[in-house]
Formats: structure tokens, sequence, C-alpha cells
């Protein structure tokens, strides 16, 4: 098993208690002890969590968050996603900035990307990509 990067959909599904993802996370946090999380995808939970007003549900996040190492955007994430969108605009397969963000994460830190969403990521022939669901 390989460190990883937690895409949003999955630390979703961690937090839900889903009973795959669980199993995956335990024997994940077993080995490493915490979870690498992009700021990314903090942004979109928070962002989901304050739409709805779920203010409880926040809370519970905060504390599972402060458990687990946030990764910043900075200019090697930056570098990277630069490079991946200007191939992918090449070859006519862009993906959105947020997807973008996270993958390059992953790429800077030499992470597998944990992901419901194969699909989406794996125009990019670099990463390496798991599903947890």
């Amino acid at each position: 098993m390989k460190e990883c990067l937690i895409d949003t959909d999955i630390f979703s599904y961690y937090m839900r208690g889903l009973p795959h993802v669980v199993v995956h996370a335990r024997e994940y946090l077993r080995k490493f002890g915490n979870f690498n999380i992009s700021s990314l995808t903090v942004f979109e939970i928070l962002k989901g969590l304050r739409k709805k007003a779920l203010a409880e549900k926040e809370k519970i996040f905060c504390t599972e968050l402060s458990k687990h190492n946030v990764i910043g955007l900075n200019y090697s994430v930056m570098d990277i996603a630069a490079a991946v969108l200007t191939e992918l605009e090449k070859a006519g397969t862009p993906i959105a900035y947020g997807d973008l963000f996270i993958a390059s994460t992953a790429l800077s830190g030499n992470l597998t990307l944990v992901t419901n969403n194969i699909r989406h990521f794996s125009k990019i022939r670099e990463l390496h990509l798991e599903n947890w669901a």
C-alpha cells in the first residue's frame, strides 16, 4: 500500500461511515496514522456543509480534520497543474479546476489519489488512482 491523497468523495463516505470505505480507511490509518487531504477537499466539504447549514456536522468534520494532514496549494502544485491542464487542453480533454488542483496535489507529493471519480481523473496519465468505494 502506497501513501495516498484522499479525495472529497471518499472522505465524505468515510465521515458517513460507508462500510467498504471504512474498512480500507482503517487499514490505511493503521499503516500511515493519518490521511493526506487537499485544501481543496476542505473547501469543498465546508462549502457543502455551510450551504446546507449543517453546523453540527461541520464541528464533527473539523474535529476529524484536525487528525489529518491537509496539503495546501503551493508553487509545486500550481506548476504541475499548469503543465497538466496545458496537456489536457491540447488533447481536448480539460478538467474542472477543483479536480485539477486535487490531482496536482497528489502528483506533487507522489501520492496515489483515492477517489470514486476514476473517470474524471483517468485523463491524467501520470496519476495513480484507487477507489475504496
